[in-house]
Formats: structure tokens, C-alpha cells, sequence
């Protein structure tokens, strides 16, 4: 008997010595935030959408933004989004439409929403215009039958950072 509590204790002793490693965040879905004029309230509000699948550590995904009045549209293609989650945060780049720059994003999970914060651009675009996916957005679950939809695309396309495909693959 003694043995048998002398074992648990030294189990227990080892367990408690060994890093607790915190759940890792859970980015998939569809997130959304609106974006309207407060001076113009009867015209048509425009929409920051980020649709995302997580494989482990990795984030690919597809953005789409458009400006108050709906007079200008950013539409990324599947994959316009690629990042890595660290903790309960995940670093982003996105791929610009509009002007092919590329910014660095973080996103940070809570309770209910997705923080997002644009931190910087990692390249500088090859077309003249302006970004209109900068900025700070709180963004909430979007359970819409196009967003799930485009999630269910997302998923079934791979997940690659651009140095992982061959030069032989489009």
C-alpha cells in the first residue's frame, strides 16, 4: 500500500513540474463588422468580412470590405488571408485587390468577438489607390447562409503559404 501511495505522490510531484500549455484559440468562422456614415444614415452601410479556417496553428481565409455608401470594394480571393495563431491572438497577412499590398494584421479572440487591428503593410503595392481594410475593427460571428457557405469553400481548399507550392502548380 505504502508503494502504491508513494508512486501517486511521485506522479503527481512530476505532473506538476510539466508546463501547462493554455488551449490554443479557435479561430474558424465568419466574422463580421458594419461600417456606416453617421452623417449619412439612410444610405447603405458597407461591411468588413473575414471568413476563416484554421488547420493547427495555421489561418487561411478570404476578406471582403466595402466603404459606407458601397462606393468602394475590396474582394480578396480564397487564400487572401494566410497567418499563424499564437495563443489567443493570430498574426495575419492579407493580399490587397485593391492595390496589391500586403498588411500585417493581428487578431485577438474574445468572449463573444474578434478584435482586429492592422499593425502594418509588409509590401507595398504595384497599383495606385487606397486600402480600405486598415484599421480597428470589432468583429461578431456571422451565422448568414453566404457566410457559412463560403466557409464550407474555404474548407475544402488547401492551406498553403506561398513558398509550399511547386512553381508547377497555378
Amino acid at each position: 500500500m505504502s508503494l502504491v501511495v508513494g508512486l501517486c505522490a511521485g506522479v503527481v510531484a512530476c505532473a506538476s513540474r510539466l508546463p501547462i500549455r493554455a488551449p490554443q484559440a479557435d479561430f474558424n468562422g465568419a466574422w463580421s463588422a458594419k461600417w456606416c456614415d453617421r452623417n449619412y444614415p439612410e444610405d447603405p452601410c458597407g461591411t468588413f468580412d473575414l471568413h476563416l479556417v484554421q488547420r493547427g496553428e495555421r489561418i487561411c481565409g478570404q476578406h471582403f470590405a466595402a466603404t459606407p455608401r458601397l462606393s468602394k470594394l475590396e474582394e480578396g480571393e480564397p487564400g487572401s488571408v494566410l497567418g499563424t495563431v499564437v495563443g489567443n491572438a493570430a498574426v495575419l497577412v492579407i493580399d490587397n485587390a485593391r492595390t496589391g499590398e500586403k498588411n500585417v494584421a493581428v487578431v485577438t479572440l474574445t468572449p463573444k468577438h474578434l478584435q482586429w487591428r492592422v499593425i502594418g503593410t509588409a509590401a507595398r503595392g504595384e497599383w495606385p489607390g487606397d486600402s480600405i481594410i486598415g484599421g480597428k475593427w470589432v468583429l461578431s460571428e456571422d451565422k448568414s447562409e453566404h457566410a457559412l457557405s463560403t466557409l464550407h469553400d474555404l474548407q475544402a481548399l488547401p492551406c498553403r503559404w506561398p513558398d509550399e507550392i511547386p512553381s508547377d502548380e497555378p
